[in-house]
This record gives C-alpha cells, structure tokens and sequence, in this order.
C-alpha cells in the first residue's frame, strides 16, 4: 500500500525532469528497474514510520459516540408520549 500511495512524488518529478530521455529503449529500461528500487525502498520500516500519519491515518475521531459518556439517553415510551 505505502509503495502505491507514494509513488506519485517521484512519477511526478522524474516526468518533469526526465520526460523525453524516458521515451527510449534504454529510458525505458532504466525507469523499469529504478520502478522496482523505489517500490523497495517505499515500503521499508523507516519510510513506513516516517509517513504512516498520511497512509494509516488514526479514524478513532471518526467514531466516537456523539453524546457525553455515561448518560444514556432516554427513550419515549408510548404511554409517556402522550
């Protein structure tokens, strides 16, 4: 997953810089094993540290409950409702 996330900085970069050169036989050959060295690099333990608040974001915020804690909340029953 980090390796597909992360890939597009250097797409990007290396499309900027090195666009037509890629476009050749060797081009070609060379961006194919820098693709697999970077896919190795991007999904060592120290990358993975680094950038893990991007990739696997913590969602607890995501889920808490609305209402405080400890208070249930009250139901109306249908001979209170009346």
């Amino acid at each position: 997953m980090y390796a597909y996330l992360l890939h597009g900085l250097v797409v990007k970069v290396a499309e900027r810089f090195y666009g037509d050169w890629a476009q050749t036989l060797p081009g070609v050959t060379v961006v194919a094993l820098l693709g697999v060295g970077f896919a190795a690099l991007l999904c060592t333990e120290p990358v993975r540290r680094v950038t893990r608040w991007a990739v696997e974001p913590r969602m607890s915020w995501a889920f808490t409950r609305l209402r405080k804690p400890g208070r249930p909340r009250q139901r109306c029953s249908s001979a209170t409702a009346r």
